[in-house]
């Protein structure tokens, strides 16, 4: 095996290995029960950092997404549901908070732009296949 590969495997192993560390970390910075703290980061993975746009809430840096984990956090601790976590960021910030924006009358062109471009692209990619056969 070369260096390059070895060293990407000790990297990888690494990363795998401080999983479970992580989660022990995130139960202790918010005092949450093992259970809690799988649902508290499903919930960080499902919602958007709206400061860092590209990033999940758990992945994110930023001192709003540190704000939204506190009070998920708390949230969870008073046993609110998933849903009644998801339900009220949703409305307190409207479908940018999510990574899944439902399907609505203001959310459609999202769920539809790639298949309209899929199929644009395939018409034009048989259209130049025709020019090619005839020329």
């Amino acid at each position: 095996m070369s260096k390059r590969v070895r060293s990407v495997v000790c990297l990888l192993a690494f990363c795998f290995l401080m999983m479970p560390t992580l989660s022990a970390l995130a139960r202790d910075v918010y005092a949450l029960t093992a259970a809690q703290t799988v649902r508290f980061q499903t919930l960080t993975h499902e919602l958007r950092c709206l400061v860092c746009q590209g990033e999940d809430l758990d992945g994110s840096g930023a001192p709003f997404a540190a704000d939204l984990k506190r009070e998920i956090a708390e949230r969870l601790r008073h046993g609110d549901s998933d849903y009644m976590i998801m339900n009220s960021l949703h409305l307190r910030y409207g479908d940018a908070i999510l990574f899944s924006p439902p399907v609505s009358s203001r959310t459609w062109i999202l769920w539809a732009a790639p298949w309209v471009i899929l199929c644009v692209a395939g018409i034009i990619w048989w259209r130049s296949l025709q020019v090619r056969r005839k020329a």
